[in-house]
């Protein structure tokens, strides 16, 4: 105790001195007071200079020990997985760390969570853990040190979403008429942003090339059409993929309305008494259509009605195809005429006619080379009527059809009785002889009853 008497001398001493420097030379040992007395006593800015180098030497001591372990990180993170952020700091001592999500969000304050986020929480006093990740969670997390804000860490999360797709319209339905235009979309998020393919299937057979007048918008994620047509018709099929999980993907069932569009076999056909005839009738359209058969004119409604002997039946094959058929039996001379098959849906409707008749068909002409100056004329005819006469006309190439014409009533008359007895096909032929043998000749052949005319053309 008698080393503390010259401090406690002095003190008393120090009491005109500065407040500021007498607290400062208390906190001395009695040798470094006696000094640090000297000091002031002689020059006290000395003293002011010895208090401020002693203190920036202290703090310098104090803060090298003060270190930031962890280093900084990029994370690329899958959706749902759960992450650990390091933030290890040595002689941390009595400061605190402070977790940030950039820009503002402060999350914790030594161990006192200030988000109070559930997914988000702190392992062993230090490191972030965050569960469950999302996309919101996304971005930069820095970890501070009190009253050394320059001593941080950062680390940058980047979560990895799968892609996944929103279409428009929702129900993947597109229905639109003929000739209007249409569009749909398939817009694709996730990380990184995916890249969008379209494939068009019609049937049982898938492209990827779309159909003519169909182009890709916005990046490719929208279809547009400007005037639709029958074509346009399938399935298209939005596919989104960013090498994260799975590709995407969803289809559109484009529907179009349209009236019905026929066809009709045969158009014409031969009739005779008690003979059997059918016609078929091919309607396309959607939606598909329903078929009738007339008589006559079909704007007098006169609808044929099933018998013993006529005969009608429907095949329908989604989704667009209605088939009919019409059977005649037992023919009687009432039944020729025209008839009409008609196709009507909520778009329009539509017919076709066809004829059954007691004329002859359309001959058959056929020709060949026979010796060195001649050649063989070959026609096939067949008629459930007399046939009256046969009429050929004989001209040279590009010359009027009055220098060469004759009939052939007197020659050919025994074969065309022949021929409406027995009411069926006769075969006929003959020999021509041209003047110049290395003219073109041109033969036309006309049957009576008003039937159908052939040509025939040959270089002799």
């Amino acid at each position: 105790m008698g080393q503390m008497y010259p401090i406690l001398g002095v003190i008393p001493a120090m009491a005109s001195l500065d407040p500021y420097i007498s607290d400062y030379l208390r906190g001395f040992s009695s040798e470094s007071s006696e000094c640090a007395l000297g000091l002031v006593q002689g020059n006290t800015d000395s003293v002011r200079e010895l208090q401020r180098l002693t203190a920036t030497s202290g703090e310098e001591s104090a803060d090298t020990h003060l270190r930031m372990l962890s280093t900084p990180s990029n994370l690329n993170v899958l959706e749902g997985a759960t992450v650990l952020l390091p933030c290890n700091v040595l002689n941390l001592d009595r400061n605190v760390r402070i977790w940030k999500h950039l820009p503002s969000r402060i999350l914790f304050s030594g161990t006192v969570s200030v988000s109070r986020d559930a997914q988000i929480e702190l392992v062993n006093g230090s490191s972030l853990r965050i569960s469950a990740i999302t996309p919101q969670y996304a971005g930069e997390y820095v970890c501070l040190i009190s009253h050394h804000l320059a001593l941080n860490v950062t680390h940058r999360i980047r979560v990895l979403v799968p892609p996944s797709i929103h279409p428009d319209p929702h129900s993947g339905k597109v229905i639109v008429r003929k000739g209007n235009p249409a569009s749909f979309s398939c817009k694709a998020s996730g990380v990184p942003k995916p890249v969008v393919t379209w494939s068009y299937e019609h049937g049982d057979s898938q492209s990827s090339q779309l159909p003519s007048g169909v182009r890709q918008v916005n990046g490719g994620t929208e279809l547009q059409i400007s005037s639709v047509d029958v074509h346009h018709s399938g399935t298209y099929r939005c596919s989104a993929e960013n090498d994260v999980g799975e590709p995407a993907s969803t289809a559109f069932n484009f529907t179009v309305l349209y009236a019905p569009d026929l066809t009709v076999k045969p158009e014409w056909i031969h009739g005779d008494e008690g003979a059997t005839v059918e016609f078929a009738c091919t309607s396309h359209s959607a939606p598909p259509s329903h078929v009738t058969w007339m008589k006559g004119d079909p704007k007098h409604n006169t609808s044929l009605q099933s018998s013993d002997r006529i005969r009608m039946r429907d095949k329908l094959t989604p989704p667009t195809t209605m088939e009919s058929w019409l059977k005649l039996q037992r023919l009687r001379k009432e039944d020729l005429g025209t008839y009409a098959c008609v196709a009507k849906n909520t778009v329009g409707l539509s017919y076709k006619m066809v004829e059954i008749s007691g004329l002859a068909e359309p001959v058959q002409l056929r020709g060949e080379e026979s010796g060195e100056s001649s050649f063989l004329l070959t026609w096939t005819a067949k008629s459930y009527s007399p046939v009256i006469e046969y009429l050929l006309k004989i001209r040279r190439h590009k010359v009027s059809l009055s220098v060469f014409r004759f009939h052939l009533y007197s020659l050919v008359n025994q074969f065309a009785s022949k021929a409406a007895s027995k009411r069926e096909s006769e075969q006929f032929s003959f020999r021509a002889s041209p003047l110049n043998r290395e003219e073109q000749v041109t033969l036309s052949l006309t049957m009576s009853d008003n039937c159908s005319k052939m040509g025939f053309t040959k270089s002799i």
